[in-house]
């Protein structure tokens, strides 16, 4: 029996064209982006406790990298959230939430050293946010019923 080599293939995609990323890529690198930032991780840290550089998880929110499944879920157990959190049309992902407006409230009012001023912004937020949502609900016609509208 006679062996027959096989050659790799020599040519590669020429440099000009790149591959968009496919929507669902696009969506999954915004929210691992998301929720490092709500849990206050920066990419070089979330890069180490993953075994991986910075560069590569910027290229895991650009979607400019694909996520393997593997590292998906120990991104997820870093980041304290079910693997399904990630990927948009898992069960439970559906009302994934935009926390990034909270998070700009949160940075603009920890700037606030008076605390008159800090408590009277604190009470200010928590009466208009029981004017949109009474009892404690989020979403659905209460919101629209009292003018208020979503913050996408």
């Amino acid at each position: 029996m006679e062996l027959q080599t096989i050659e790799a293939p020599t040519h590669r995609r020429p440099p000009d064209k790149h591959l968009t990323p496919a929507e669902i890529d696009v969506e999954v690198g915004r929210r691992l982006r998301v929720y490092r930032v709500i849990a206050g991780v920066s990419q070089q840290r979330l890069g180490e406790l993953v075994g991986v550089t910075f560069q590569q998880i910027q290229k895991y929110e650009r979607a400019s990298n694909r996520i393997s499944a593997g590292r998906l879920v120990r991104l997820a157990e870093v980041l304290g959230v079910r693997p399904a959190a990630l990927l948009p049309g898992s069960p439970g992902a559906e009302d994934f939430p935009n926390p990034l407006p909270n998070l700009e409230a949160a940075r603009a009012v920890s700037t606030i050293t008076d605390p008159v001023h800090l408590r009277a912004v604190i009470q200010l937020a928590e009466q208009l946010g029981q004017s949109c949502y009474p009892a404690g609900r989020r979403g659905g016609s209460e919101a629209s019923a009292t003018g208020c509208q979503e913050v996408a």
